[in-house]
């Protein structure tokens, strides 16, 4: 049966529905048409949008928001503003910062004065902003937590030695490191800007400070970020050293108030200066904060320092009133207390937080600034910022800071392994951490009693006191100002090791460096026998924190002089030109008077020879090595000489010879200073009172030890031995640049590499 083919009829189907929906009338396609859904305008497509986001991103967002500290957020604001329109605040500020760093007011002046007025200068606090006055002002920081399980955030030594304890050895990370605490500069320029930062547990803290380029104002801002932590109570502490009362001021009706208090101090020239403070705080709008309690007693200020107990208040402290004026006054009372000279602002938070100190100086001196009479109204352009400009202003200047910091550091990386970042963060820590521990000290220091002193150097005894009885105390005032040997163990100066400080702080700041110098030549020496104390132990609060054996000096006692290392260097370089000349005029006389209490303390026997008296016998024999002075430590202890800094370097002495001792590394000193006299003398036109030239030759007829071919101690025996040991102090000659014979300084050369270095370094005896 054959199959019929029906491709054709199926063709022909498809062309007939073809040709039928064409011929289908319109009005027929028009329901269908109507039937779609209409198109979405563009408002209700944007709106579509943003709900979506809200709905996706929300949640998110808002945990985000939740969770980061309210001040990272605007601080984010204030960048983003900076960046796009910029600042013309911090701009102009930033400007008068450069002109004080291209033309830095000179030491001594006053404007230079103004400008150190304050800083952080009571490295033994946590932080505090401090005058450099004969009666400081304080404006510090401290905060607890509400349990008392840990102990108040004041004073370093309390806090990192308490957590050392806790910890046990383990804890021990560093001098400004516990497991639990941590506070460390990370950034300090030594004048206008500091950041400290402070790990406490899970809460941390930034607490930052930044001066007006001319001194007369600073801001101080601390950030809290609490990261889940316990409530702590935030203190602000103001105290007048002067016993100048604080007064509150009226603040401007607003639904929030901040706390104003205005105050006097006198200054070191004895001119009256007004201040007034101003305290703000802002806090996560999230967490509701109590308002501020604010307390007021009076108080010394080394009682307040060494007794204060901020969570139990003393005797006498009176609560003041607070309202929508600010801090109105204590209660009145009947037993005609005199007004307050210490103020204490405290509050609660239970989340992050951060609070504003803003200074200004109320005074201000004429515009030449010569006429100490002449005042006029002053009204710091930087003092009145928004929250925005301060914050812009803080990050240019760090900004700078980090800029000169790397500028300095930079060719110093030669010969180091560490990539450059790493090691301009290290120095940059190093340099912050040394001007963060530089102090300003005031007062009357502790000395043994003449008698004591001189019956203890004779039995070849240390210096120790067995009563207050053996204890006198300065008749003037003095002052220094200098670094600390640590924040944790001392708050207080120390001669010596400010000297090796400024080897290292003379390239960042010229001026500070100059001030340091002449703090202690002239500020601290006694100006009727040259005495310099060692330590700046000048107040009842900074010898209760000092060991038994730093709290006083003995008068006939000496310590390197490392101050002439810088000295030294200053003289040499190519900036000591005339515009110096005032500096030298100020420091000569105090290094005269110096060389001479060294020469008179020092020397080695009793009846030696004055240095105007061997100048005279050189002259006259016409051979410097007639009579050669002798010079040496006191006092002795046992086999050492804790005085020379190198208390561990052993130097025997014949049973009762020591008085005939002669100590290279002492001598080596000494020729240095009248060295230098010798050049401060020619440079300011004068005639060498003690002739350099005589000093190589004398230490080579005292100490050269012609058998063993080296410079060396005499051990005051009979027969006038030189010492078999070799050592440190055997280079002295060399390194504080005495020799003039080339030859010999080889030969200490040779010393140092064959007897001394080692593969782990140099041995400090053989």
């Amino acid at each position: 049966m054959q199959m019929r083919d029906r491709r054709p009829l199926l063709a022909g189907d498809a062309a007939n529905r073809e040709r039928a929906l064409a011929s289908t009338p319109k009005k027929e396609a028009r329901p269908q048409l109507q039937e779609e859904p209409p198109q979405d305008g563009p408002l209700k497509t944007s709106l579509t949008w943003i709900l979506f986001f809200l709905v996706i991103l929300g949640g998110p967002l808002g945990i985000i928001y939740y969770f980061t500290p309210f001040f990272v957020v605007e601080n984010l604001g204030c960048r983003v503003v900076d960046r796009l329109w910029g600042d013309d605040v911090a701009r102009a500020m930033e400007a008068g910062y450069q002109h004080y760093r291209d033309a830095p007011p000179r030491f001594p002046s006053l404007e230079y004065n103004k400008t150190m007025l304050w800083g952080t200068y009571e490295p033994g606090l946590l932080f505090a902003m401090k005058t450099r006055t004969p009666r400081p002002v304080y404006v510090g920081l401290a905060w607890y937590d509400e349990a008392g399980l840990h102990p108040v955030r004041h004073r370093v030594a309390d806090v990192l030695s308490l957590e050392r304890r806790r910890g046990g050895r383990d804890g021990v990370i560093s001098d400004e490191k516990t497991d639990d605490f941590e506070a460390l500069w990370a950034l300090h320029d030594g004048v206008y800007y500091g950041r400290l930062y402070v790990q406490d547990g899970p809460a941390k803290l930034q607490v930052e400070f930044l001066k007006s380029p001319s001194g007369d104002s600073w801001h101080v801002r601390t950030h809290g970020q609490l990261d889940g932590a316990e409530p702590v109570e935030f203190l602000v502490y103001v105290v007048n050293g002067g016993g100048d009362a604080l007064e509150p001021e009226p603040t401007p009706a607003d639904t929030s108030w901040d706390a104003q208090i205005k105050s006097e101090f006198e200054d070191a020239e004895g001119r009256r200066e007004g201040f007034s403070l101003r305290i703000h705080d802002d806090n996560n709008p999230v967490f509701a904060a109590t308002p501020w309690r604010v307390d007021g007693w009076t108080s010394a200020e080394d009682d307040f320092l060494r007794d204060v107990n901020f969570r139990s208040l003393p005797p006498g402290a009176q609560t003041y009133k607070t309202g929508p004026a600010g801090v109105e006054g204590p209660q009145p009372r009947r037993d005609g207390v005199a007004p307050h000279n210490v103020m204490l602002f405290r509050k609660r938070y239970a989340s992050d937080f951060r609070v504003e100190l803003s200074m200004r100086h109320a005074l201000h001196l004429g515009a030449g600034g010569q006429d100490a009479t002449e005042r006029r109204p002053f009204t710091a352009a930087s003092e009145a910022l928004t929250t925005c400009q301060l914050t812009n202003a803080f990050r240019s200047r760090e900004k700078q800071v980090l800029l000169q910091m790397r500028q300095m550091f930079t060719p110093w990386r030669a010969g180091s392994h560490l990539s450059l970042k790493l090691f301009i963060n290290r120095a940059r820590r190093l340099l912050s951490g040394a001007l963060g521990a530089w102090g300003f000290w005031y007062g009357r220091y502790l000395y043994v009693d003449p008698g004591v002193a001189a019956a203890l150097e004779a039995q070849g005894k240390a210096t120790t006191v067995q009563s207050d009885d053996q204890l006198r105390t300065t008749a003037s005032d003095v002052s220094a100002f200098g670094a600390v040997a640590s924040r944790l163990g001392s708050s207080y100066g120390d001669m010596t090791l400010t000297g090796y400080h400024l080897l290292f702080l003379m390239r960042w700041n010229r001026e500070w460096t100059k001030e340091a110098i002449a703090s202690w030549l002239v500020g601290a020496q006694d100006a009727n026998s040259g005495f310099i104390p060692h330590l700046a132990t000048f107040t009842a609060a900074a010898r209760a924190s000092a060991p038994p054996s730093a709290r006083y000096e003995s008068l006939t006692s000496a310590a390197p002089p490392t101050l002439l290392l810088t000295l030294s260097q200053l003289l040499r370089s190519d900036e000591a030109a005339a515009s110096e000349k005032e500096f030298f005029e100020l420091l000569l006389p105090p290094l005269r008077r110096w060389r001479s209490w060294f020469h008179e303390t020092q020397s080695s026997e009793d009846g030696a020879l004055s240095l105007e008296a061997l100048v005279a016998a050189a002259a006259e024999h016409g051979a410097v090595n007639s009579t050669p002075p002798r010079y040496r430590w006191r006092p002795r202890d046992g086999d050492r000489l804790p005085s020379s800094g190198m208390p561990d370097y052993p130097r025997p002495a014949c049973p009762g010879q020591h008085g005939r001792e002669a100590h290279v590394d002492l001598f080596s000193w000494v020729a240095l200073l009248s060295s230098i006299v010798s050049d401060v003398e020619l440079r300011l036109g004068l005639a060498e009172t003690v002739p350099r030239r005589l000093w190589p030759g004398w230490l080579d007829a005292v100490h050269w030890d012609a058998r063993r071919q080296r410079y060396a101690d005499r051990g005051g025996c009979p027969a006038d031995s030189f010492s078999p040991y070799a050592g440190y102090a055997n280079l002295y000659p060399l390194l504080l640049g005495i020799i003039d014979d080339k030859a010999r300084a080889l030969r200490v050369v040779e010393l140092a590499s064959s007897e001394l270095m080692t593969q782990y370094g140099m041995m400090s005896v053989s």
